[in-house]
């Protein structure tokens, strides 16, 4: 399977729902508050939480690009950092803010939404385009524009070609296969009801005699040289293991 081209329409919100909580903050001795789905500046973003909050403020620093974070609630608290969205803010570790002081971030706040991928769980690792061995995307498309654009991908000659074809195996075949939008975290990329278009290329192996004969020289090749123990052997380059 590859991807000739795709136009997908660009949804502005870098503030999403996504699986419940990607909109939620919370520190754990208080009830989570949610910012509503939108494009933020992180200006925005930190004046809209701050409005949420009591006795709590939140500040950005633009010499330094670190967000500050001040406790006048009277009690220690402490960052619940199962809430994806600090990371997002800078804040990667749970860390309690005693009262009357101030927790600065150590990493750079990043609010973006970077790529989507297009993924599609049913096919084979060796047919994505991401090099590692559990890979099910399709392709990667980089995330840039403004509301109301389309972002538009056309394979050109390189593209094209490092969707390298791969010789399946028995395992590899497919009587359907789906289709999913993913932002950079696992999210589902949410289209908000506007159509999107997919061009693809399937290539099908349709007389599966050789594969067929390849399993079988390949079952009777460990019955004779492998033992009942799981032990493996190197046969003219081939590695035969039990299971594999």
């Amino acid at each position: 399977i590859r991807l000739l081209s795709a136009q997908i329409p660009y949804i502005p919100h870098n503030i999403y729902v996504g699986d419940g909580i990607h909109n939620k903050l919370k520190f754990i001795e208080l009830t989570e508050i949610t910012i509503p789905e939108g494009k933020y500046t992180i200006y925005s973003l930190i004046n809209k939480i701050n409005s949420l909050l009591t006795n709590i403020s939140i500040a950005f620093d633009s010499t330094t690009h670190f967000i500050s974070i001040k406790n006048a609630t009277g009690d220690d608290i402490t960052i619940d950092t199962d809430y994806p969205l600090w990371k997002r803010l800078g804040i990667h570790e749970k860390i309690t803010i005693l009262n009357s002081t101030t927790h600065d971030s150590t990493h750079i706040p990043d609010i973006s939404v970077h790529y989507i991928d297009i993924v599609s769980p049913d096919i084979h690792p060796k047919g994505s385009t991401l090099t590692n061995n559990d890979s099910t995307i399709l392709k990667r498309l980089p995330l840039t524009g403004q509301m109301g654009d389309l972002i538009y991908y056309e394979a050109n000659h390189s593209d094209y070609i490092s969707q390298e074809f791969f010789m399946p195996d028995i395992s590899s075949n497919l009587a359907t296969f789906n289709l999913n939008l993913k932002r950079h975290d696992g999210t589902p990329y949410d289209l908000k009801k506007l159509h999107f278009d997919l061009k693809l290329e399937i290539s099908e192996l349709i007389e599966p005699t050789l594969l067929n004969e390849l399993a079988s020289h390949m079952r009777r090749d460990r019955e004779r040289f492998i033992d009942n123990e799981g032990s493996s052997i190197e046969i003219g380059g081939i590695d035969y293991s039990l299971n594999n």
